[in-house]
């Protein structure tokens, strides 16, 4: 027979804070050396980002509509495996 392990009565100790950045780790010295000072470099960062945007858009739209028209003209054809 097993021996009953004893519960201990004493309170739970306190969840650790990861949320504290320690001193010698200041993050807002490394975001202001990427983030740009200039207006013409934050407005290049921008349309760079809006062009990458617009370019998923059209690859997922794309997709969204190439993909079923291809299965269906496969299976259509009798290449496609129908269970």
């Amino acid at each position: 027979m097993n021996p009953v392990p004893k519960i201990s009565k004493a309170p739970a100790p306190l969840p650790a804070n990861d949320n504290q950045i320690p001193a010698n780790q200041d993050i807002s010295d490394f975001l202001r050396e990427l983030i740009p000072q200039d207006d013409a470099a934050a407005d290049a960062l921008c349309r760079r980002g809006e062009r990458m945007a617009t370019a998923v858009v059209v690859v997922m739209a794309t997709c969204l509509v190439a993909v079923p028209l291809l299965f269906a003209g496969l299976v259509y054809a009798g290449v496609g495996v129908v269970p």
